[in-house]
């Protein structure tokens, strides 16, 4: 099916996701796999960092719609996102952050929200976004360097934004996943089982019905009462799933 632009219909409490009118587009992002983002500005002088449907497909739109929209549910820090446009100029829009720093295994202990940091993992294991590598975590000082905010960006390689086989996965977790070196596993566990915790709690939920009608609208995705079954069934396994994906982690050096 191919995305026509940003849905119909609207919702009941209107959309959980912002939509900017226009934005127009600087410089591009310099990281790799960066899915040809780039630096926007809208019209509030608000900057972004832009992907668009033209270059990395309607999957990864999806992707980070439900990243976000759950991601805060559950308690990770990451940039305000939205959507912009139509047809193939629909994008994602992630929040710019200033002044921030990519992972590095010696910043490790300096990490001042460290239960936001540990909920990211279980993001991740819940949508199977094998992609944390360290450039997908920031860094940002606060009151001076050794005092650094973790903040969660781009799931747009998790499986949950191709439907069909996020559908037909089982309850695993990513075994080989491109991870980011040296995070604080033991001290990341317990934000990361808190946030499963309200995971469990959301699946099933109206909210939750909301959160994936509204992605799948999106990106014209007609899978949205499969898909909500497939995440509300992982979501009640959340703490288990968890366990499973730290255990992974925890083999890596």
């Amino acid at each position: 099916m191919t995305p026509s632009g940003t849905g119909g219909g609207g919702h009941l409490f209107g959309n959980a996701i912002e939509r900017v009118s226009a934005v127009v587009d600087a410089r591009a992002v310099e990281v790799d796999h960066s899915s040809e983002a780039v630096f926007a500005v809208d019209g509030s002088g608000r900057k972004w960092v832009r992907k668009k449907m033209l270059y990395t497909g309607w999957q990864p739109i999806l992707a980070e719609s439900l990243g976000w929209l759950i991601g805060r549910d559950i308690g990770v820090r990451a940039p305000v996102g939205a959507i912009c446009g139509s047809g193939d100029e629909l994008s994602w829009l992630s929040s710019y952050v200033p002044n921030a720093l990519h992972w590095q295994r010696n910043y490790a202990h300096f990490v001042q929200n460290i239960d936001e940091f540990g909920a990211m993992l279980a993001l991740d294991a819940l949508l199977y976004n094998a992609d944390r590598h360290a450039k997908n975590i920031l860094l940002v000082p606060e009151q001076g360097e050794e005092n650094l905010i973790a903040w969660s960006i781009d799931v747009g390689n998790a499986l949950v934004g191709h439907p069909q086989d996020f559908i037909a996965l089982d309850l695993g977790v990513p075994k080989k996943p491109n991870s980011a070196r040296a995070l604080p596993l033991e001290l990341m566990r317990v934000g990361a089982f808190a946030a499963a915790k309200q995971a469990a709690k959301l699946a099933r939920t109206s909210t939750l019905e909301r959160y994936v009608t509204e992605a799948c609208e999106i990106v014209s995705e007609g899978t949205a009462p499969l898909l909500l079954e497939a995440l509300s069934r992982r979501m009640e396994s959340a703490v288990d799933l968890v366990e499973e994906y730290l255990k992974v982690l925890e083999g890596f050096p």
